[in-house]
């Protein structure tokens, strides 16, 4: 499929972001010191707080359709076993 690959990417992008927001805030919490901040400058830095901020809804939204997909899926079933029972 055409668009499975940019999807994919886009999949990759965004979890990659989270797992350095978490690395980020450890950090932070652990030792004061923000690595974000320390890479970049501070209107570059706010931008990649922005996009991780982006990715974060982002999976959000993913996981919420995964799970709506699930529960249509189970309650579709449930319906079928109830009909031919």
């Amino acid at each position: 499929m055409a668009t499975e690959k940019p999807v994919r990417f886009l999949n990759g992008f965004c979890i990659t972001l989270l797992l350095i927001a978490g690395l980020n805030w450890g950090l932070v919490g652990l030792l004061r010191w923000n690595l974000i901040e320390s890479l970049f400058l501070p209107g570059v830095a706010r931008v990649i707080y922005g996009l991780m901020g982006l990715a974060f809804l982002y999976e959000i939204g993913l996981r919420y359709q995964h799970t709506a997909d699930w529960v249509c899926t189970q309650q579709h079933v449930t319906q079928q076993v109830t009909r031919h029972a």
